[in-house]
């Protein structure tokens, strides 16, 4: 450029080398956003990965769930669902509990333990809703169980307490 400087006026040349400045900035921050996709464009499919993963794992527990209770999914015992962010699985009451009481019944404690046998396998979050009928608890239940809501919460809390017994990691559960 020193040799052109001698044949272009010094405001033409002024001008170019600004213009170069310019164009070199332009450059390195056109370099700094492209680094920044990089980076965004690996942790995408870095999550991508994991959601696959995670997906994946999900399909095995929901097949092993459906093959492990295949009789009683049969019956219309259990039903096992898949949603978009997880498996429910619906127990009927009559294989669980007998009426008002908290306490789980041999067949309960049975198809229980093979799903948490599945549950086992994988690091799902495990969240246990208790249900009961509408039948007004009465007697001495009642002191125990003022209303259904509170014996479905200590139903709830007796299966998470079965599934810490089957060695599931209780930070997982919630009733």
């Amino acid at each position: 450029l020193a040799g052109l400087a001698g044949c272009v006026s010094s405001g033409k040349y002024e001008k170019l080398a600004s213009e170069r400045d310019a164009l070199r900035k332009r450059l390195a921050a056109v370099e700094r956003e492209k680094q920044g996709l990089e980076r965004t464009k690996q942790d995408l499919e870095t999550n991508l990965e994991k959601q696959q993963g995670e997906l994946s794992e999900m399909r095995g527990t929901y097949d092993g769930l459906l093959s492990e209770l295949q009789q009683e999914v049969e019956a219309g015992q259990v039903q096992i669902q898949r949603l978009r962010d997880g498996i429910r699985v619906n127990l009927s009451q009559d294989i669980l509990f007998a009426t008002g009481s908290a306490e789980l019944d041999a067949q309960g404690r049975d198809v229980l333990t093979r799903v948490s046998q599945q549950l086992a396998k994988a690091g799902h979050r495990i969240e246990v809703e208790g249900h009961t009928d509408d039948v007004k608890i009465g007697g001495a239940l009642a002191r125990t169980y003022p209303p259904n809501w509170e014996l479905a919460g200590a139903r709830a809390a007796r299966v998470v307490r079965l599934f810490e017994e089957k060695g599931l990691d209780r930070d997982r559960m919630a009733a």
